[in-house]
């Protein structure tokens, strides 16, 4: 029999997600919480405390575990990366002195291709191509033939070299090429 932690009982839970690793991390409405694989201590991680973040940063509505950069924690309030070998949080893709900016920090949807392309889904911001390394990110719009701004899901078709979406006005096949 499961017993939660004490420390999550009165916590709004959004998702919990194994990672390869086999910890289990929390989404909560007051940041994440890793649970490291057989062993009791849960580790906060307190997301409004990293520089340039908001209260909508501890919105951890999801995880994204990309064997080539780390533990992605998506938020109502920014993109930040988790690093397992320096066991820190960083923020990606809002900052305009370090590389291109997202439209919408408010992450839905994300996807990692072999290249190691990131694709970001935002509420109101459209999907955005980002190159990690370099900081430069195209986003895609309506103007671009997107059917919403709003990309709430994105579902991978490697075969084909697309990605479905899954918008607020229907379901979209987009060409990686």
């Amino acid at each position: 029999k499961a017993i939660l932690n004490p420390r999550l009982d009165k916590i709004h839970i959004f998702n919990v997600i194994t990672d390869r690793r086999g910890n289990q991390w929390y989404c909560t409405a007051s940041g994440a919480y890793l649970k490291t694989k057989n062993k009791e201590i849960l580790h906060h991680f307190d997301l409004n405390k990293i520089s340039g973040s908001s209260a909508s940063s501890n919105a951890v509505v999801s995880i994204y575990d990309s064997p080539k950069h780390g533990v992605w924690l998506l938020t109502n309030g920014g993109l930040f990366l988790y690093n397992y070998e320096s066991d820190k949080v960083v923020r990606y893709l809002f900052d305009k002195k370090k590389g291109d900016v997202l439209k919408s920090q408010d992450i839905n949807s994300f996807y990692v291709d072999k290249e190691g392309i990131v694709w970001v889904g935002t509420w109101a911001g459209g999907l955005s191509k980002c190159n990690i390394k370099t900081g430069k990110i195209i986003t895609y719009t309506t103007k671009d033939g997107l059917p919403s701004m709003g990309i709430q899901g994105i579902l991978p078709d490697e075969k084909n070299k697309a990605l479905w979406l899954s918008t607020y006005d229907g379901i979209s096949r987009f060409s990686i090429e």
